[in-house]
């Protein structure tokens, strides 16, 4: 625990996530709903070492570059599927997976949309 709190430490991010939930629709499928925003977490965000550039959606609203990361808590942090946080510059970040492994860490799979 305490090498993943110096680990940590070392490019620390503190982010805001707003967990959402699953609410069904008239036709049948589903939105998300965003909840109460939960406490501020100190984490460490980790590039997946992509040896290329990220890659370009084409939306309806124009392009989007996706990218993945890991978001590695504290044992304690609570992070959870469909959790997301906006950063300054307006990039979304959504927690896709947990992996929960161990008891020192949480490490979330992430993926940032950037303009």
């Amino acid at each position: 625990r305490l090498n993943t709190e110096a680990f940590i430490s070392q490019k620390p991010t503190v982010v805001t996530l707003t967990p959402q939930t699953k609410q069904e629709t008239a036709s049948g499928g589903y939105k998300l709903v965003p909840g109460v925003t939960k406490s501020a977490q100190t984490v460490r965000v980790i590039e997946l070492g992509m040896n290329q550039s990220p890659p370009i959606l084409i939306n309806t609203d124009g392009k989007q570059r996706v990218a993945e990361f890991w978001l590695l808590g504290a044992f304690n942090s609570d992070i959870q599927i469909n959790d997301y946080w906006v950063a300054e510059d307006g990039r979304e970040w959504v927690v896709g997976d947990v992996v929960r492994s161990n008891q020192y860490e949480v490490r979330g799979l992430v993926t940032e949309r950037g303009k």
